[in-house]
């Protein structure tokens, strides 16, 4: 969908910032870059290139599992959410800012929330060392990974200027301002 005409003080109008056209594709690509993201990547790797553990139980709680499903399944919802809000920007309508606001909360929430879970996890149990190594590491990665990018945009769209912007838009798509 073409941006629409944004009107400017002198009467004047613009298809839409340049920001808007940077920050779409930005977005679909970190969202598309998330998805192999939404694996127990640690635990397959372990189970794959751990010779030592090939065929043996993983010694976690049976909370841990379930838990970790759960949160994939809302990693996996959360990355549907950032790429239709990227490609929403794009158009420069004006729900782009929500929906990219509401996939910062939950990826900050969920990726401290499965940062505490590896720990709490690991520390409920009698981990092999390497096993133990690998996940946290990969806890810590995730919680960096799904942390930059959701802050960045809490900030960015946070702007006064920019929530002006996006105003502006809604604006313009209520007088039906759009290119033909």
């Amino acid at each position: 969908m073409p941006a629409p005409i944004i009107p400017t003080p002198d009467g004047q109008y613009h298809r839409g910032p340049a920001w808007a056209k940077r920050l779409g594709p930005v977005s679909i690509m970190v969202g598309l870059l998330n998805v192999p993201c939404c694996a127990p990547i640690g635990c397959i790797q372990n189970r794959f290139f751990n010779p030592d553990l090939a065929g043996t139980e993983l010694p976690f709680p049976g909370w841990y599992l379930p838990v970790v499903g759960v949160s994939m399944a809302l990693a996996l919802i959360a990355t549907a959410l950032l790429i239709t809000a990227g490609a929403m920007l794009i158009a420069c309508h004006p729900a782009s800012r929500k929906l990219h606001v509401l996939y910062a909360c939950l990826m900050v929430g969920l990726s401290a929330a499965d940062a505490l879970v590896v720990w709490v996890g690991l520390g409920a149990t009698a981990v092999p060392a390497d096993l133990h190594a690998s996940l946290s590491i990969g806890a810590f990665i995730g919680l960096v990974w799904g942390t930059i990018y959701p802050v960045f945009l809490l900030c960015w769209f946070a702007r006064r200027g920019v929530r002006r912007e996006v105003t502006s838009w809604a604006e313009a798509r209520r007088q039906g301002k759009r290119p033909a």
